[in-house]
């Protein structure tokens, strides 16, 4: 239960370091990218680890973490997110962490659902040490406008 716990909470953590990452209509070679932690520098951040469960016990499981973007203009296209995450790997065993999935929402200002994306864990997140940089995960061009959220479950 606490490796569990510990691979929920650091799934979480990645929640709230995400970076979106999208290409400008008028070039497909120019990409903006939008910092959903305010623009501040990785190093300056707190980075705590956080796990729902510990606030809404096993019902904290289909708890959602959520970042509010906003779409630099019109014609605003988003091609992928990039998240940090760790799977719990520490190497002092042989064998990985049991794979979890984890799925990710882009939704409207009206919260509707976008795009939804589910996979495992140790595709993106297997890392010997606890996190240390970001994972692309790439979606097909989905035009946004406005403001939008990704929710990382």
């Amino acid at each position: 239960m606490k490796k569990i716990i510990i691979i929920i909470a650091a799934l979480c953590c990645a929640a709230l370091c995400f970076d979106a990452i999208a290409e400008d209509s008028t070039s497909t070679s120019k990409l903006t990218i939008l910092r959903g932690d305010s623009g501040k520098n990785l190093s300056d951040m707190n980075l705590s680890l956080y796990s729902a469960t510990s606030d809404f016990g096993i019902s904290g499981v289909n708890v959602g973490e959520a970042v509010k973007f906003t779409a630099p203009n019109a014609g605003w296209k988003l091609i992928g997110i990039e998240v940090m995450g760790w799977s719990g790997f520490n190497n002092t065993t042989q064998t990985f962490p049991s794979d979890r999935n984890f799925l990710i929402e882009i939704r409207d200002k009206d919260y509707n659902l976008l795009y939804k994306f589910a996979d495992e864990q140790n595709n993106y997140f297997l890392s010997t040490t606890p996190p240390t940089g970001f994972s692309a995960i790439e979606i097909p061009a989905l035009p946004v406008t406005g403001d939008f959220y990704v929710v990382f479950y």
